[in-house]
């Protein structure tokens, strides 16, 4: 001890205050049951204090290195499902621009006075789906002027008898932002089963209730039991259904079912 007190308090080794009054005391003394027990203890708190930090901070490293894999891999998830929604928007429905020029041709030979807001509406929608859907987010207002401009020239391909609506609530949080492009499939899907049967209707209602906006889409079908759900659901549906797993995961309800002629969408966001 005498040495060892030497060297610890040249050195300013930790613990050398111990070592020297050791060095100071009886052999019997520092021997004693007693001592040994309090000593270990100062020895054992001395060691475990840097060991719990050195275990907090392994434990720490550890779970951020999981969190940002997480993170790197729902980053990912997102860049690829962001890039099978560009894809969708960059290309309408073929058979949708198709009828939509031989309406504005019709209409030109016709000279009809809504020929320049049919152009003015097709204009709007490729800017929309070009441009403005490549955002991540949205105004609810400007997605339900695209929706409301692609029904206008579905409109025009079918016959007055067509029933063809799009209710609007008055309490809607216009200036609200949504991821863009949620509804648009069913929209479309609305139009390419429905409109065939002698009820012939396709109608699309947007409601604000209880914090949700509540998206309802309906369209009549020509064989209610030999309708095939599973038909229904394309890239486009599979798209939207991921998109809100992993942007609303616990704030969206869809609904998919075929009731009796009718099949029905509701899609519910919480805000």
């Amino acid at each position: 001890m005498k040495i060892l007190d030497i060297f610890f308090t040249k050195n300013n080794i930790p613990l050398f205050n111990i070592v020297h009054s050791y060095a100071n005391e009886k052999f019997s003394y520092i021997l004693s049951y007693r001592t040994l027990i309090v000593e270990l203890f100062v020895v054992f708190s001395f060691v475990s204090i840097p060991s719990f930090i050195k275990i907090l901070f392994d434990i720490t490293r550890y779970y951020s290195k999981s969190i940002k894999q997480e993170r790197h891999s729902k980053s990912l998830e997102i860049d690829k499902l962001n890039l099978e929604k560009n894809f969708l928007s960059a290309q309408l429905n073929p058979h949708f621009l198709f009828n939509t020029f031989n309406n504005l041709y019709a209409l030109a030979l016709k000279k009809s006075t809504i020929l320049p807001e049919v152009i003015e509406r097709l204009s709007d929608i490729m800017r929309y789906t070009v441009y403005d859907a490549s955002a991540d987010t949205v105004s609810l207002n400007d997605e339900l002027n695209f929706i409301k401009n692609y029904i206008e020239l579905e409109r025009l391909r079918y016959s007055s008898d067509s029933s063809i609506e799009l209710i609007l609530s008055e309490n809607l949080p216009i200036n609200h932002k949504i991821a863009p492009l949620l509804i648009f499939p069913f929209v479309e899907n609305a139009f390419k089963y429905g409109l065939k049967s002698k009820a012939k209707f396709v109608k699309v209602k947007v409601d604000y209730i209880d914090q949700m906006i509540v998206f309802l889409i309906e369209n009549d079908t020509i064989d209610y039991e030999n309708v095939n759900t599973q038909q229904y659901h394309g890239v486009g549906i599979a798209n939207v259904q991921s998109r809100l797993k992993l942007l609303y995961p616990n704030n969206n309800q869809l609904t998919i079912k075929n009731s009796l002629n009718t099949f029905i969408v509701e899609l519910k966001i919480t805000i």
